[in-house]
């Protein structure tokens, strides 16, 4: 990173360095010296772009949260169907997770890592939105019939969610970069397991 002028392209540096060090380390164990050596800056440098490790590790929370979100809400409000809209996410999910397997390392550690716990709700509050953009999708698909109407759209996006994040969990902790067809993954939720 030596030679950086632009403090954005500077703090998003960082940002992406604690990522990285977060799928290998918990909190605890990522000092910002520890971020500093990564980056090839002084501490000192981190201290200009954020107050201490918590407001560094809430940034990054919000980072990855925002780029969940940005991929979710963009099949929101499309005139497609359920299913296309549902494919849609998963699809860019998935690629998303091959071009970078330690985000969801990272999004999970920052579920769970109780060094984190002041973090963690403002981190569920953007993944409560997260998953009504997701039961909302659902609801549209129950409204427009394309969806069975018996169906309890909370549970159904609940599965759908731990269904993704199964995958790309599994593809990190394997390193083998071949996450199904998302048409797959959702046809399957869409006809189920049943012999009819």
């Amino acid at each position: 990173m030596a030679g950086r002028t632009d403090p954005e392209e500077t703090k998003q540096e960082i940002l992406s360095a604690t990522l990285k060090l977060l799928a290998e380390h918990n909190y605890s164990g990522i000092s910002m010296g520890s971020i500093a050596d990564v980056c090839s800056i002084t501490k000192p440098a981190i201290y200009y772009h954020f107050k201490n490790k918590q407001d560094l590790f809430r940034q990054l929370a919000l980072y990855v949260m925002g780029k969940i979100n940005d991929i979710v809400f963009q099949y929101t409000e499309q005139p497609s169907s359920a299913k296309e809209r549902l494919t849609g996410i998963c699809n860019d999910l998935f690629r998303s997770a091959e071009k970078t397997p330690y985000v969801v390392s990272a999004y999970l550690t920052m579920l769970s890592d109780s060094g984190m716990s002041d973090l963690q709700q403002e981190f569920m509050e953007q993944f409560k939105e997260l998953s009504d953009a997701i039961t909302g999708i659902i609801r549209a698909g129950i409204k427009t019939e394309e969806l069975n109407p018996d169906i309890n759209p909370v549970i159904v996006s609940r599965i759908y969610q731990s269904t993704i994040l199964g995958f790309m969990e599994g593809n990190f902790i394997q390193k083998d970069n071949r996450l199904p067809e998302p048409r797959e993954v959702v046809s399957l939720l869409f006809s189920g397991i049943e012999n009819r």
